[in-house]
């Protein structure tokens, strides 16, 4: 009899060993697939954010002038790349969006450039090193 229960325990221990592995294989696959996704969408989640930002600050769906998306590949990936132009009335400031656009951008742990065009329109690029994710394009001028 101890015979018979030194092999069932044996064989319980292996079988318990064996779905240690398995739920350790899963983890570990979980955590690769959770960094690639945090950082795949980063392009949809930043134009929430922005759009998020537009909206709190009193632009209104009148006020754009343009937007599309552009679908870009990178690689073995495609990525989007989100443009806007925006009318901004007379009694918004671009103050206002600039430290909120600089704060999405460290958020998102990406770089940002503003440039004043020859029409006086205010350019913002929201980029990294390899990909532009979005352009929002502020203008006085009413299209």
């Amino acid at each position: 009899m101890s015979k018979k229960q030194r092999k069932q325990s044996s064989i319980i221990v292996k079988i318990y060993i064996l779905i240690l592995f398995i739920c350790g294989v899963i983890l570990g696959l979980s955590f690769i697939n959770a960094g690639k996704d945090s950082r795949g969408n980063i392009d949809a989640r930043l134009d929430n954010d922005l759009v998020t930002i537009l909206v709190s600050n009193g632009i209104k769906q009148e006020n754009v002038i343009a937007q599309y998306v552009r679908e870009k590949k990178f690689g073995d990936s495609v990525y989007n790349q989100y443009y806007k132009n925006i009318f901004l009335p007379d009694n918004k400031k671009i103050k206002s969006f600039e430290l909120q656009f600089k704060t999405l951008a460290r958020n998102f742990k990406i770089d940002i450039s503003k440039n004043v065009e020859p029409d006086k329109s205010n350019k913002y690029v929201f980029y990294d090193k390899k990909r532009i994710y979005s352009t929002v394009i502020f203008t006085k001028i009413k299209g």
